[in-house]
Formats: structure tokens, C-alpha cells, sequence
């Protein structure tokens, strides 16, 4: 999980609210109506509401760091959840809302949900925009995340991000940067380690960044 910052909600999103004043999440259409648009009214959906957040979050999952598109597979997180929107006026606060991957509902049975889709109306105590989500959550060498905290092992069991899918993709992305040979049995050097931590600290879109970046860092301290 790594720290996201918020932007300004769109503007064009809180003129819908103020028209619409909506109290329900399905008052949001998908999709903005292309034609027989009324004049001097506010349109405004999820799929532009869901790009906004994308380019937000550098298109990866705000809780996995899996990288996600603008369709209908990726889904709109209320970080203090909906409760079946009998929570109205955290439904539409922009400050609450990120974007998830699918969770694993689309994967092949038996699948085991995670990120938002496992999290369901059960709040979490570190979210993507506490700092705390990248000095208490961290990842072993070989892509295992781990909390150092209470609160951080208590958000890793609701969102599920401790499945051995999430490990197994975590660990083939920090191998193909770790290693020279195909085998897996020569580390790139110090060097090598230093450059791409800056890298891909400014690649924000690499996706598993946060586990990829912890684990050349304790490559770093292995090899010193």
C-alpha cells in the first residue's frame, strides 16, 4: 500500500451534487448521456468520475498497487464504506472515494476476494492517505507483507492482502528486478539497487512499487 495524496475534488463533479443532491450511490449513472443533453443541466458519471481517480492514483489499485483501467472491472472505493448509503454524506465526499481493483470477483472459482472487495462495510484503521499505511505496512524480500503495527495487521486481515495471489504477483514483479538470470541466482549489484530505487520512485505508476522498492532496499542492507 503506498501513500496517496488527494487532489481538489472536479469541479464539474460537485456542480452534479449541488443540482442533483443525491442520497443514494445508483443516483451516479455509469455513463454521461451522449446525446439530448439538456442545456444548463449538470452531468457528470462514474466512468468520469473513476478517470479522475485513476490519474490520481497513477492508474494502480489503492490498496494492492495492481494496475487498473478505466472500465467497469475496477471499482469505486468509499473508504468509510456506504453501509448500504445510510452513511449520505460520506457517499458523495470526494476526500472518501479511491480506486480498487476487482477484488478477485472476476478470477476462476475458488477464489478468495481482496481490496475493497473484501473489505465490504468494515471500516479500516490505515488507509492509502495516512502516511502510516507506509511506515507500518511493509513487504519481505520475497513479497509477504507484513504490519508492524496492531492496526496495520488488522487492515492487512480485512482487505485480504496477505493471499498467496497477492504474494506470488508481488514476488514475480520484485524478481524480474532483483535478478540478472532467469534462474534467479544473481542479484544486480548495489549500484544497480541504489538506481532503481530512485526510479521507481518516480515512476508512481509501476505497479507493486511499495513492495519492489522494500525489498531492493533490504537487498541494499544484505549486501553493505
Amino acid at each position: 500500500m503506498k501513500h496517496i495524496v488527494k487532489n481538489n475534488s472536479p469541479a464539474a463533479f460537485e456542480a452534479w451534487k449541488s443540482a442533483e443532491n443525491p442520497t443514494s450511490w445508483n443516483a451516479l449513472g455509469s455513463f454521461m448521456p451522449l446525446e439530448n443533453r439538456e442545456e444548463g443541466v449538470a452531468y457528470y458519471s462514474k466512468k468520469e468520475l473513476r478517470g479522475v481517480l485513476l490519474e490520481e492514483q497513477n492508474y494502480t489499485c489503492c490498496f494492492c498497487e495492481m494496475n487498473i483501467a478505466n472500465n467497469t472491472s475496477t471499482t469505486i472505493a468509499h473508504l468509510d464504506p456506504r453501509e448500504g448509503d445510510t452513511q449520505t454524506e460520506r457517499i458523495f465526499d470526494y476526500s472518501n472515494l479511491m480506486v480498487s481493483c476487482s477484488g478477485g470477483k472476476k478470477d476462476n472459482k475458488p477464489r478468495k476476494l481482496h481490496c475493497d472487495a473484501a473489505q465490504g462495510n468494515r471500516p479500516i484503521s490505515i488507509s492509502p492517505l495516512s502516511l502510516r499505511c507506509e511506515s507500518e505496512i511493509t513487504f519481505t524480500i520475497v513479497g509477504k507483507i507484513y504490519g508492524l503495527s496492531a492496526d496495520a495487521k488488522e487492515t492487512i486481515s480485512i482487505l485480504n492482502l496477505d493471499i498467496y495471489k497477492l504474494n506470488n504477483l508481488r514476488n514475480q514483479a520484485i524478481a524480474g528486478y532483483l535478478f540478472l538470470d532467469e534462474n534467479m541466482t544473481e542479484y544486480i549489484s548495489l549500484e544497480e539497487c541504489k538506481k532503481l530505487i530512485t526510479y521507481l520512485k518516480n515512476t508512481p505508476s509501476e505497479q507493486y512499487r511499495t513492495s519492489i522498492i522494500r525489498a531492493i532496499e533490504q537487498l541494499i542492507n544484505i549486501s553493505q
